[in-house]
């Protein structure tokens, strides 16, 4: 939903003219996004909308609970980068969603993970092209298994709490959908990968047909 100023809708959050009605649809409990957001918040390392739960009413009409959540864009969610700069920006990992989609830019990395941006027009080939090379830079320094070059690249808390909270929730989407990340310049002006805002727990838990998200082993 979008208003025409800035509201502070949850407490604590920052102001904002777009907020987030997230209804779980396929999540019976309703319970999954908000607790994951919740472990997020504890542990601090990796930016998370703030969540809380509301009940919706249309023209008087009750139309059921949904979550107000901050969107996961700069200023908000604990994302913070400047969106002047050509080497800074908001991306995420999206290994299915239709390559027609208006002002959407994609790159496919050389390992042949897909990643999705909207920061910044097609036509602008300096922030295309930086990006390209940010992401080439941290898979090569991954390849380097037997050096920690990658830690250079990388916000390391960001991406060990984002990991943690996906892998206790078993989230059927992380690997291959709504996986979100920003990069953001260090001191020394390198582009640094930071992992969130963390997003989309509805599938999640156990409450998946995929056997293998079914397990806690």
């Amino acid at each position: 939903i979008s208003f025409d100023s800035k509201q502070e809708l949850v407490k604590g959050a920052a102001k904002g003219k777009k907020w987030c009605l997230l209804a779980n649809a396929f999540d019976k409990t309703l319970l999954r996004n908000k607790l994951a957001m919740d472990l997020g918040k504890d542990l601090g390392g990796v930016a998370t909308p703030l969540e809380h739960y509301a009940d919706l009413y249309i023209n008087g009409k009750l139309m059921g609970t949904y979550l107000i959540s901050e969107p996961a864009e700069n200023g908000r969610s604990g994302i913070d980068y400047d969106e002047n700069s050509d080497d800074e920006l908001l991306f995420e990992l999206e290994a299915e969603r239709d390559e027609s989609a208006d002002g959407v830019v994609y790159h496919t990395t050389g390992l042949g993970v897909r990643f999705a941006t909207e920061d910044f027009e097609a036509s602008n080939t300096s922030k295309y092209n930086n990006w390209v090379n940010t992401l080439t830079t941290f898979e090569n320094a991954l390849k380097q298994t037997s050096s920690d070059k990658v830690f250079d690249y990388i916000d390391v808390d960001s991406f060990v709490d984002m990991y943690i909270v996906n892998e206790l929730f078993k989230t059927v989407d992380f690997g291959y959908s709504s996986v979100k990340f920003y990069t953001k310049k260090d001191a020394n002006g390198t582009p640094i990968i930071h992992a969130g805002s963390l997003w989309d727990f509805d599938l999640s838990s156990g409450n998946s047909s995929q056997a293998e998200c079914q397990t806690t082993d």
